[in-house]
């Protein structure tokens, strides 16, 4: 008796263990799926307002890129606050040339190491290696180009 006593109360226990890890997991799901239904039925709601009243009040993407352009100014200019460029812009292009310098290195690893006598390797790897390295290389002109006009 003492054993099923034991059982069922272990039994007990483990139901409300899962029973709060349910309402923990709900309690984390709920304002998620809320927001997403909300975001969702104002769209919808924005929308309809818009195909029905077709005169100045449509607000359609064109009638939204002015503030969506300022949101994309704004969030810009934060991030540049934040980098502090003034301050650190020799470690900003000390990073950039050793970014640069650690890819050439690494072009030069692979071209060394390519195997040209492995029949499942085309020429077309070998392409598309230098087209990445090229990409890779462009990005970092531009991001240094940006470094210096700011």
């Amino acid at each position: 008796m003492n054993g099923d006593f034991l059982k069922t109360v272990g039994l007990m226990i483990v139901i409300a263990i899962v029973i709060y890890f349910a309402f923990r997991v709900m309690n984390e799901l709920i304002p998620r799926l809320q927001e997403t239904f909300t975001e969702n039925i104002e769209g919808l709601t924005t929308l309809s307002n818009s195909k029905n009243n077709l005169g100045s009040s449509f607000n359609g993407v064109a009638g939204n890129a002015a503030t969506y352009s300022k949101k994309i100014e704004g969030q810009t200019a934060k991030m540049i606050d934040g980098m502090l460029i003034p301050k650190y812009r020799s470690d900003y292009e000390s990073v950039l040339l050793n970014l640069e310098h650690f890819h050439n290195a690494n072009l030069l690893n692979k071209l060394l190491n390519y195997n040209l006598n492995d029949p499942t390797k085309s020429s077309e790897e070998l392409s598309d290696i230098v087209k990445h390295h090229d990409n890779v290389v462009q990005s970092l002109n531009n991001a240094m180009k940006f470094l210096d006009s700011q």
